[in-house]
């Protein structure tokens, strides 16, 4: 099984949220898997996250982890700093590459792209690659299963709050906000405040809560230990980041500030899906059962607690991804498409229901592989061929066509094996600008990939009765 390799940095400015994120993806991947995580700051790394089950390696600098990146390996990126121009890099070097977004990064050429912020699609990036899978919204929140939702009624937690703006809170939000909305929250018997252990401003925090017996200061807890006084809480105020996230799959009355400008679409992803509320909104705070309902259904809609499921779908499919070849087809390949031709299972997905002789599959296969308008490519895992994926060019476009071996089909390979193909078909032709795909409006998982790839629903062709058009086009998906 291929390498995974885990870029992220931890820290006082930047915060734990990168590591926290990439250590939740470690816990979708099969554990007999060799996970390496490569930070700047090991000694941070270890201290707060004293049970992580990762290798983890320091680094000094860029050129360290390059140095380090094999063909094939699977790197997740998480961070700020890793642009187009470093996500490129790692292209050249051959690695497969997921990279975490918060900030709609322009021109990253990705093999997956993540973002959890609620309601986004594709066409919110820029300049991406046509290879590129999304793995966009709240059903891929980046958050533990620790954050189950709470098995307390709504009527056991309203008479407790939870108040935390990040775990260093540089800008000393906490004191800010107790200062700012102290009536708010004397209307509750218990208010849990969270800070990390790199706060500065401990002091001044309690000088501020005096000497109420309802204001609780916790430092520097885990993870669990957040998780039970969110179930507790039926109120909380949060910054909009992941913790806001975790919250909303515990459920409750979520008020969320923006502490970093990084977090701007994810606060916005937030308010405009009726996920949370913005804290100037306290004075209209209703404590009855209706209110509490009315965002925890808006909450289940986007945040639906099946997020590990889908992850570790997808690390299985970027191992098989790892182990796929592609070349090009030749004539001695005609026997094994000639098979997969005729296949009753396969043929029952087909547009045609001609009978295939042997005789005009060879015609029609020599035509294609002699053609210089013709990409057709073979895939192979472990000296085994699983599929084809075909590319008929017309100038600046492309019409794909794919088809997988009865034996490979419902592991997610189609997803991958249409990536192979589009990444190798764009590294020997970069004019090409778009690719269409037609499938039958009943091959619900061909549909599925195609959506998953980043395509569009295109008007439908009179040429293709009972089919779906998709449409792809590179640089801005329209």
């Amino acid at each position: 099984m291929g390498r995974l390799l885990i870029r992220a940095d931890g820290g006082k400015e930047t915060g734990l949220g990168h590591w926290s994120r990439c250590l939740f993806l470690a816990t979708c991947v099969e554990p007999s898997r060799e996970i390496t995580f490569y930070v700047r700051d090991k000694t941070l790394f270890d201290t707060t996250f004293p049970d992580a089950r990762v290798e983890v390696v320091q680094i000094e600098d860029e050129e360290d982890f390059f140095s380090t990146v094999n063909a094939r390996d699977l790197v997740i990126l998480d961070g700020y700093s890793f642009d187009a121009t470093y996500v490129d890099r790692l292209n050249a070097l051959g690695a497969l590459i997921i990279y975490i977004d918060d900030l709609f990064a322009p021109g990253i050429r990705a093999d997956v792209v993540i973002n959890h912020c609620p309601g986004i699609q594709p066409a919110l990036f820029e300049d991406t690659a046509l290879h590129t899978s999304w793995f966009l919204g709240g059903k891929y929140s980046l958050v533990s299963n620790t954050f189950a939702p709470s098995s307390y009624n709504f009527g056991e937690r309203i008479n407790n709050i939870l108040l935390c703006m990040g775990g260093a809170d540089p800008h000393n939000k906490t004191v800010s906000i107790v200062q700012k909305y102290r009536d708010f929250f004397l209307r509750f018997d218990r208010v849990d405040i969270i800070v990390g252990s790199a706060y500065q401003h401990i002091e001044g925090l309690k000088a501020e809560c005096g000497d109420h017996q309802r204001f609780n200061i916790h430092k520097n807890l885990d993870k669990r230990s957040i998780s039970k006084l969110m179930q507790r809480a039926g109120v909380a105020v949060l910054p909009s980041s992941t913790m806001a996230l975790e919250y909303a799959h515990v459920g409750g009355v979520l008020y969320v500030v923006q502490t970093a400008e990084n977090q701007k679409y994810l606060y916005k992803g937030l308010l405009s899906s009726g996920t949370a509320l913005d804290i100037s909104d306290v004075n209209d705070f209703d404590c009855s059962p209706g209110f509490y309902e009315k965002i925890r259904s808006k909450q289940l809609r986007q945040f639906d607690g099946h997020s590990h499921e889908r992850y570790s779908k997808l690390f299985r499919e970027c191992a098989l991804q790892q182990q796929m070849t592609l070349r090009k087809a030749t004539m001695d390949d005609a026997r094994v498409t000639y098979k997969w031709a005729t296949d009753k299972n396969i043929r029952s997905l087909s547009f045609s229901s001609d009978e295939i002789t042997w005789e005009g599959h060879c015609k029609w296969f020599e035509s294609k592989v002699n053609s210089d308008q013709c990409f057709y490519y073979l895939a192979k895992i472990k000296e085994r061929f699983v599929g084809s994926v075909r590319f008929d060019l017309s100038h600046e476009k492309a019409v794909i066509n794919y088809l997988l071996d009865v034996d490979y089909q419902g592991q997610g390979l189609g997803r991958v094996l249409l990536a192979e193909g589009i990444r190798q078909l764009t590294k020997e032709q970069r004019q090409i600008e778009e690719i269409v795909g037609y499938v039958m409006d009943t091959n619900i998982p061909s549909i599925r990939i195609f959506e998953r790839l980043g395509f569009q629903r295109g008007e439908s062709d009179i040429e293709q009765p009972g089919s779906i058009k998709f449409i792809k086009h590179s640089g801005r998906i329209r």
